[in-house]
């Protein structure tokens, strides 16, 4: 099944990606501040492996200050062409972009969305550093 996981607190990014993603087939799941704690693959219903007893959620080495969700999308079962077209698609319609994205990989189906995202912060801060 082919889906977008979208936090957002854009009500009008929010609707104009739902309609996006009706046109293209893809069923689109909006995501809540309390499924921050749940894994990314039970949040794309492709199932996942349960967290670790005590994992903390994060990479190592992040500092346990409060977490405030952050905007992001995931695309699950979308291969390179349905991604490019989509996000061509939001690009021209001046969809606001949603800064962090990810694909469901088997290495991310079993983190926390919160680890996730985290992790999509550092690399995109990573990436800023190289440029």
């Amino acid at each position: 099944m082919s889906r977008v996981l979208l936090y957002t607190n854009d009500r009008d990014k929010k609707r104009a990606l739902a309609e996006l993603c009706r046109e293209q087939g893809l069923t689109l799941r909006s995501l809540t501040p309390a499924d921050f704690s749940e894994t990314v693959g039970a949040l794309a219903g492709a199932g996942g492996l349960p967290t670790e007893a005590g994992e903390t959620c994060l990479p190592q080495g992040t500092p346990r200050s409060f977490f405030a969700p952050q905007e992001v999308m995931i695309f699950c079962g979308i291969d390179q062409r349905q991604l490019d077209r989509f996000l061509d698609t939001a690009e021209k319609r001046g969809i606001g972009s949603v800064k962090l994205k990810a694909m469901l990989t088997p290495t991310n189906r079993s983190w926390s969305l919160q680890r996730l995202v985290t992790a999509l912060q550092q690399e995109r801060k990573s990436l800023r550093k190289i440029r």
